[in-house]
């Protein structure tokens, strides 16, 4: 027996030695504690993120004026036809709703994890990815309402507008509220060495969140993509920095039934001088959409805690070992359970013995 395993061994009452000492010589001393996953939290101010999309809404509904003879008499009221009629009249519309990126590049915040236990013989598995693009900011967003209705007219002030006509209205005020990537799935990659490390390449399953808000309500777009990194890790185990960098373009259709509405809609007037104060209600059909996102990130290692530290006493000893063969078996999320398997056992205990503090 080792040094180690004796050190181990003399440590445990004589029911946990035997279990401990059998477990040993089944050989899970060959178990090798960088086997786990290794946290690289991102620079912000060091990596970049670039998004550019639009979105297009198509939405059908009706127009109103914001007459209201209580809260607003002196209100906008539509009637239909280009001149005459009475009272406050909805009109049938369709507005094609167009949202557009800025892709002025942000400060991309978020953490990447990586199994190197295997980086020595060309294989790395990246087990986690989390990415907030706009590193918590708000970003505005530009875009213009193309409305096209039938004939009518207004009061409160005054105009015609003929039917079948498209009206582009520019948008004010539009964030996007949400942009993170996420990884859909753990991803082996073939790791190659270089002067100071190894570089890697991968092609990822991740998903896209974005939400944003155009004067319609928050909307919120799950887009699952694939995306292409390239990367190196350089430096030695514990103060390593990784950098990383890649892209993805995509398009598609989401058909949608949300009810929306009602919304402000202010149109110029005919002729010009005026603006006519109007609602819209009704309902989102779908939402078709072009994406396209670079990143180039740099991350440094973060130095956590020895996950075979199970008391995070900065040590990994006899007390450690008790907490382990105490939450043997089944033991899902659990701390003990090292290599995240569901279970602690005989792995477990390896790669405790093998973060053994000397």
């Amino acid at each position: 027996m080792s040094t180690q395993e004796c050190a181990v061994a003399s440590s445990l009452s004589t029911p946990v030695t035997v279990v401990a000492v059998g477990i040993l010589a089944a050989g899970i001393v060959a178990s090798d504690a960088s086997g786990q996953s290794v946290r690289f939290e991102v620079d912000a101010v060091a990596s970049t993120a670039t998004t550019d999309f639009e979105f297009v809404l198509p939405l059908s509904g009706t127009l109103i004026g914001d007459y209201d003879a209580k809260s607003n008499p002196g209100g906008t009221q539509t009637r239909p036809g280009l001149f005459g009629g009475s009272g406050n009249n909805p009109i049938g519309c369709e507005i094609d709703l167009v949202v557009q990126a800025d892709p002025t590049p942000t400060m991309p915040s978020g953490d990447l994890d990586l199994e190197l236990g295997q980086i020595a013989d060309g294989t790395l598995t990246i087990t986690g990815l989390q990415l907030d693009l706009l590193g918590d900011a708000i970003s505005g967003i530009g875009g213009e309402l193309v409305i096209v209705y039938e004939t009518f007219n207004t009061v409160n002030p005054f105009s015609i507008y003929p039917g079948g006509i498209e009206i582009p209205v520019p948008l004010s005020g539009a964030t996007v509220i949400r942009s993170e990537v996420s990884l859909a799935g753990a991803v082996p990659a073939v790791a190659s060495p270089i002067k100071g490390g190894f570089s890697f390449d991968a092609v990822i399953p991740v998903v896209w969140t974005l939400e944003f808000d155009a004067g319609t309500g928050p909307q919120t777009q799950t887009i699952p993509a694939t995306l292409p990194l390239s990367g190196s890790i350089l430096g030695e185990a514990g103060g390593r920095t990784l950098t990383l960098g890649g892209g993805v373009a995509d398009s598609g259709s989401q058909p949608l039934d949300l009810p929306v509405g009602p919304v402000a809609v202010p149109l110029p007037t005919l002729p010009p001088g005026g603006t006519a104060n109007l609602l819209f209600s009704g309902t989102l059909l779908s939402v078709d959409f072009t994406t396209d996102l670079g990143l180039n990130l740099v991350a440094t290692e973060d130095p956590a805690t020895d996950p075979a530290d199970l008391n995070g006493d900065g040590r990994v000893d006899a007390a450690d070992i008790g907490l382990l063969i105490a939450a043997w078996g089944p033991c899902p999320g659990c701390s003990a359970d090292i290599d995240g398997n569901g279970l602690v056992d005989s792995g477990d205990l390896g790669l405790l013995i093998a973060a053994w503090s000397s």
